[in-house]
């Protein structure tokens, strides 16, 4: 459980959006979800090195927790979050307490979605 004054971080969620291109196909883009950026909580874990392609790449991973908004309910894997300037894929979306007080996700940097 998150402690008092502990939300020092501020980020913005983001669900991708398809809109056609009045072409028959379509444009993917991403869009913000709810609003003005949420105070968070961000706990890194250890980063990691992978060879992909015969080159290396480094992943970074933590614990985001923010407190519950019925505007973030819906949050998912397919989701974003835009951390300090960076983009983070969200592996894990869980209610920790299950009394809906705060969402705890697992982002992770510097791989595929």
């Amino acid at each position: 459980m998150p402690r008092p004054g502990s939300f020092r971080d501020l980020v913005i969620f983001q669900r991708e959006k398809t809109t056609p291109d009045g072409a028959g196909g379509s444009i993917s883009s991403w869009e913000d979800i709810g609003g003005a950026p949420y105070p968070a909580q961000f706990s890194p874990q250890r980063g990691r090195e992978r060879v992909e392609a015969g080159q290396i790449s480094s992943v970074a991973s933590g614990i985001l927790q923010i407190r519950y908004n019925p505007d973030l309910a819906s949050l998912s894997e397919k989701d974003r979050v835009l951390l300090n300037g960076v983009t983070y894929n969200i592996r894990n979306v869980e209610q920790p307490d299950r009394r809906q007080r705060f969402l705890e996700l697992v982002i992770e940097r510097g791989v595929a979605v």
